[in-house]
């Protein structure tokens, strides 16, 4: 008897958790407007405490991104699907993947489940 009773109290709190949808007749769309894109460009104002706020953070990343680490006698460009730019950055990531992939991994438990781990990974998981 107290089985029934469980059965029609859960029966009864599912289906007062089911919500029929409303008429077609009461949807309608929001407002919507259409603006157009604003370009990034020297017309754009400053934000004077922002570029205050950061001013030591630009000074530090424009000194590191200023250094000249690669030479090459050819324009790197990002224009078009195959640019030679993305081919050097793909080249780059797979040699990456390969070196990484290279190294040694260790195994260990946790629970039960059992993990591979590479132990040069410095990246905290």
């Amino acid at each position: 008897m107290k089985n029934k009773f469980l059965l029609l109290g859960i029966a009864l709190a599912a289906l007062s958790g089911c919500k029929t949808a409303p008429p077609a007749s009461s949807m309608h769309l929001g407002k919507v407007e259409i603006r157009k894109n604003i370009s990034i460009n020297n017309e754009l104002k400053n934000d004077e405490e922002f570029v205050k706020t950061i001013a030591p953070y630009k000074q530090k990343l424009d000194k590191e991104m200023g250094q000249k680490i690669s030479h090459t006698h050819v324009d790197l460009t990002k224009q078009g699907n195959n640019s030679n730019l993305g081919n050097l950055l793909a080249d780059y990531t797979f040699d990456g993947a390969n070196e990484w992939a290279k190294k040694p991994a260790e195994k260990y438990r946790c629970g039960a489940h059992q993990y591979r781990r590479n132990p040069h990974d410095d990246r905290q998981r």
